[in-house]
């Protein structure tokens, strides 16, 4: 009876039809998974029907993640992909497999995947394995794998996916990150010095209330906030006395969260100085902790003339002499007036911002163990440490007089030593002076013939050295030219060598690879003709399957013996030839750099010993025409004076002399001006006698 059958599951049968061929023929795209034994079965009888090369580029000497954790070093030989696979055992074992073949999913993104996360890289590589567990093969897939089943998404959609995926990682990776944090940061101070607007600052959020209160702070319990893998810690203060009890609880319990904590303490300036009651709640808290550590100061909303009195007075070192344990660091920042008497605002982006960040980075964490805040006798530590404060300060001042006064008296003793060895100095100068005039005469008249002379040898000695200066420098300059000629020449002839061995080498390279060639291609013609045979004889196939395989295992093994034989002599070969290539050229390089070295040093000492020459006569000849110089000044001076004095002495009845004197210093020098005062005085004398 024949069956007939709707147009619907006509349509049907259809549809099943063509996605049954398109399984057959469109890549990895909807394959099952198949079971070990077909795998094997598979690589071995179709090795590259379903899973196509592509553009190996971007994944030469690149190492991936496979999955299972195994590391995959890809490397590219004779223009195909290889791999060595190190199998992920136990620390202690190492397993490696190499030479292994890579097969690519036609379609796959090569070019994303060395980015990707390892979770990714290890569902887009898998290790095919033979019966033996042995990796045989890597294939690269453009989905999931076999291991995640069919994939028919188009190359848009794929790579959508892997940008989800690695958004997905990426979050869950800084969550974990920001659920566990490196440290706590913990700010303890009095209410109102703005601890809560500082950690906004860091914020640059109102995650913790701020601003004005009357009476009391606006935080009365601890508060937590998460930033950038830090939990900062803002706390009550103390001094308020209906909210003291329950501050120290809060301190206490914000320190005992366990971890590692960095301690930051607030503080506020009142007319210039630090208030005691904000130290006081220092002390207290730093007395309850049992554990070495470090805290950093805070010197909130200060005037920035405050800070510069502060600077010029010294620095803060008298106005904490009241703390038990001294601060780690301590910064003063300075007030912001858009902040004041608001709520909830905090410093922008700025140097104040800067400062607190640098201090909280600089400050050493520590593992705090806590006892119990003692909060007793608040008030009287408070008045205690202001009569220690003023004690401080007062005996601080008198010191600072004490050390003006002492200063003052040095400075006045140092003054007087200073005129009476000015004085000293006086007399001997004039005392010398006077000596040196009594010599001025004697050696004015052979300075000038002196001078000359030195001049006219100096000159003689300068030009004979320049002489035999650039002699040397042609000589030498003609031996570094035919030495970079000879040098030129042996370089030549040595390059020459290494062409004409290389292109041996080349050519003898060439004969072996057209040799290998041929042996493949017999090879390969002898399995085609054993193929052909096969299909012709298919129930002989059968029985001799297992003698081909054999066979053809022997062909693959002998092949492969050969390329690694061919490869080891070639490199050998080139070791060789760079050996003795190295060898020849630093043995000529060493030569020539020894000859350069003795020439170099050999004018290097020529030269200096011209220029060492030159400048020594120059320096005595200046030396001995400056002072001769000085000396002629000095007996001028001198003999002018010495003038001067007679002619006041003298008057009228000895003009002639002082106009003789006059006369013969203008025409002559000192020795003219001295003949021309005795000329004068014989006029003068002769006149009065006649």
């Amino acid at each position: 009876m024949k069956r007939t059958y709707t147009l619907f599951q006509q349509y049907t049968a259809y549809a099943l039809l063509i996605s049954f061929l398109l399984q057959s023929c469109n890549g990895l795209g909807n394959l099952s998974v198949p079971s070990q034994e077909e795998q094997t079965a598979h690589i071995k009888t179709n090795p590259q029907q379903l899973i196509l090369r592509t553009d190996i580029q971007p994944l030469a000497n690149q190492i991936l993640t496979a999955q299972g954790g195994h590391a995959v070093t890809l490397y590219e030989e004779d223009s195909t992909l290889k791999a060595d696979v190190a199998i992920n055992v136990p620390q202690g074992f190492s397993k490696t497999y190499e030479e292994l073949q890579v097969y690519i999913e036609q379609g796959a993104q090569l070019s994303s995947l060395p980015q990707l996360e390892k979770k990714i890289q290890e569902r887009r590589i898998q290790l095919q394995l033979a019966q033996k567990g042995q990796p045989v093969k890597v294939i690269i897939y453009k989905g999931a794998g076999l291991a995640g089943g069919g994939n028919t998404k188009d190359d848009g959609e794929g790579q959508a996916e892997i940008v989800e995926e690695q958004a997905a990682d990426a979050q869950e990776k800084e969550e974990k990150e920001e659920s566990r944090p490196n440290e706590a940061v913990i700010f303890c101070g009095n209410p109102g010095v703005g601890k809560s607007a500082l950690c906004n600052s860091i914020f640059q959020e109102a995650k913790f209330p701020s601003g004005t209160s009357r009476g009391q702070g606006l935080t009365t319990h601890h508060q937590t906030h998460m930033y950038k893998n830090r939990l900062y810690i803002d706390t009550p203060g103390l001094e308020d006395i209906n909210m003291r009890e329950q501050a120290a609880a809060e301190i206490e319990q914000a320190l005992k969260k366990g971890g590692n904590y960095k301690m930051v303490f607030v503080i506020v300036l009142d007319d210039g100085r630090l208030r005691q009651a904000d130290l006081n709640a220092i002390n207290i808290i730093c007395d309850a902790i049992k554990t070495p550590f470090e805290y950093g100061l805070v010197i909130n909303k200060s005037m920035q003339e405050t800070i510069d009195i502060i600077i010029e007075e010294g620095g803060l070192g008298p106005y904490l002499i009241t703390l038990h344990k001294q601060p780690f660091q301590t910064i003063m920042l300075t007030r912001e007036e858009r902040m004041a008497a608001k709520a909830n605002v905090y410093f922008e982006v700025n140097e104040n911002r800067r400062k607190l960040l640098d201090l909280i980075n600089n400050l050493p964490a520590s593992n705090i163990q806590l006892g119990k805040i003692d909060i007793r006798n608040f008030e009287e530590k408070i008045q205690q440490m202001e009569e220690k404060y003023i004690k401080a300060m007062a005996k601080l001042k008198a010191q600072h007089k004490q050390e003006r006064e002492e200063q003052e008296v040095r400075i006045t003793k140092e003054r007087e030593e200073h005129e009476a060895q000015v004085k000293h100095q006086g007399e001997e100068y004039e005392a010398k002076v006077k000596e040196i005039q009594a010599q001025m005469q004697e050696q004015q008249q052979v300075a000038d013939a002196r001078i000359e002379k030195d001049r006219r040898e100096t000159e003689n000695r300068i030009r004979q050295i320049q002489q035999e200066s650039e002699k040397k420098q042609q000589e030498a300059e003609a031996k570094r030219k035919n030495e970079q000629e000879e040098r030129d020449s042996q370089i030549k002839s040595l390059q020459e060598k290494i062409e004409e061995k290389q292109q041996i080498a080349k050519a003898k390279r060439k004969q072996e690879k057209e040799e290998q060639e041929a042996q493949i291609k017999k090879m390969q013609e002898e399995m085609e003709k054993q193929r052909t045979e096969e299909a012709e004889n298919k129930k002989e196939r059968k029985e001799d399957k297992k003698k081909q395989k054999k066979e053809k295992k022997k062909l693959k093994t002998k092949i492969k013996k050969i390329r690694q034989a061919a490869k080891e002599k070639r490199r050998k070969e080139k070791e060789k030839e760079k050996e003795e290539n190295d060898a020849q050229i630093k043995r000529l390089q060493e030569q020539l750099e020894e000859r350069q070295r003795a020439a170099e040093a050999e004018r290097r000492r020529e030269r200096e010993e011209a220029e060492y020459r030159i400048r020594r006569i120059e320096q005595e000849s200046v030396d001995r025409i400056r002072r001769i110089q000085q000396e002629n000044q000095e007996l001028l001076k001198q003999f002018r004076a010495q003038q001067v004095g007679q002619q006041r002495s003298s008057g009228a009845p000895f003009a002639a002399t002082a106009t003789g004197a006059a006369i013969g210093g203008g025409i002559g020098g000192p020795v003219g001006a001295g003949v021309g005062a005795f000329l004068g005085f014989g006029f003068d004398l002769a006149k009065n006698l006649f």
